[in-house]
């Protein structure tokens, strides 16, 4: 079964000063074609030869990879990235391509994996480094299986913490994920409430 596929092209206009976005039909093509293409499809507008404004990319399974803005090829802005399966994997915002504000990162059956903030900006020393305390939870998205303390210029400020406990053998973080023992060292480990 043939399908319409429909894209973006950038057109220079006859004065070669400007430029702008318009949609067109590509042609027929089967769904087999289609997935090829999506695999990289990419929606947005370059200016100056660099990405300026709202970019969505795709999976080749058709759902979307990412969508966030750009200004002067540098993210600015909210940005999201998604799973294959089309949950999200993660939000968080830019400003001049440096992290700024929250971020959360999410499981692929959607429940929160981490969580952390970014210092705003704040003039030109500006670093996008992490700074507090950054959590790392379990599949369940509730369980909170490590914490990561960052102080100012992204460098920890003290040991990280397993509040679920650690390995007595090699010291690795516990996860309730891993049942009855150690992935790294195969100690059998005692049973942990969560």
């Amino acid at each position: 079964m043939k399908q319409i596929a429909y894209g973006r092209v950038r057109r220079k206009m006859e004065s070669g000063l400007e430029k702008r976005t318009s949609k067109f039909k590509l042609a027929l093509f089967n769904r087999k074609e289609i997935r090829k293409m999506a695999s990289s499809l990419t929606t947005g507008e370059m200016v100056d030869g660099k990405k300026h404004g709202y970019w969505v990319t795709y999976y080749a399974n058709g759902n979307k990879r990412s969508e966030g803005a750009y200004i002067h090829g540098k993210k600015d802005g909210p940005w999201i990235t998604y799973h294959k399966n089309g949950n999200k994997a993660s939000e968080a915002s830019f400003r001049d391509n440096k992290y700024e504000g929250s971020c959360i990162t999410y499981h692929e059956n959607g429940n929160l994996r981490s969580e952390g903030a970014y210092p705003k900006h704040v003039g030109k020393s500006y670093d996008g480094k992490k700074e507090g305390p950054f959590y790392g939870y379990e599949e369940d998205g509730k369980t909170v299986w490590l914490i990561v303390t960052y102080k100012k210029g992204g460098s920890r400020a003290k040991p990280d913490e397993y509040p679920l406990g650690v390995c007595g053998v090699c010291g690795e973080g516990r996860r309730l994920a891993w049942k009855d023992t150690c992935p790294k060292c195969g100690n059998e480990l005692e049973s942990i409430a969560p």
